[in-house]
């Protein structure tokens, strides 16, 4: 697993029909983001609850989710027909 990148924070607000998590991201963290762009140009992040509010009032962090599937892992390719005697 690779090392966690933290950009940004969160903080919960509520509001008439439920409660809303306000982002915030400094031009360092917009740079960051921009850096961990994957081959189709997009950035996934996880957010995540704090466990205590910061004395900024901030409740949830973000971290850049940089996992890749395994190329080694999963089918060979080829086709679905195994050659088995099911009918399905």
């Amino acid at each position: 697993m690779s090392e966690k990148i933290y950009v940004g924070n969160g903080k919960k607000k509520e509001a008439k029909f439920g409660d809303i998590i306000k982002l915030s991201f400094s031009e360092a963290d917009l740079d960051t983001l921009k850096q961990n762009l994957n081959e189709r140009g997009y950035v996934n992040l996880d957010c995540c609850e704090r466990k205590q509010i910061d004395k900024y009032g901030n409740s949830h962090y973000m971290t850049i989710d940089n996992w890749e599937p395994d190329p080694n892992y999963g089918p060979k390719g080829g086709s679905d027909d195994d050659g088995g005697d099911i009918p399905f």
